[in-house]
């Protein structure tokens, strides 16, 4: 399975490395870089941006794909939220 994971924080670490380990083809997004450098020596793709993820997941494979994202508080997930899908492709 592809999944675009948004945000690397201590939950989205664990949830993103859980996925690496048992074989999925996992790429994060995390808007400090420096949080992705443990998921990237696993094995994950590091993307620049939302939007990447977004097209990431969303690339037809014959497996399923989806975007997760983790944020560490509610305010955070409201401003995430609020925002279009960063030019990603229309479903």
């Amino acid at each position: 399975m592809k999944v675009g994971f948004i945000g690397t924080g201590r939950m989205g670490q664990a949830m993103a490395r859980r996925l690496l380990d048992a074989g999925h083809d996992v790429a994060v997004y995390n808007r400090t870089r420096d949080k992705t450098k443990a998921l990237a020596d696993a094995g994950a793709k590091v993307l620049g941006s939302i939007g990447e993820a977004c097209i990431f997941a969303a690339e037809r494979t014959a497996s399923a794909s989806f975007a997760s994202s983790s944020h560490g508080t509610p305010k955070r997930a409201r401003s995430w939220s609020r925002r279009p899908c960063w030019a990603g492709p229309k479903w």
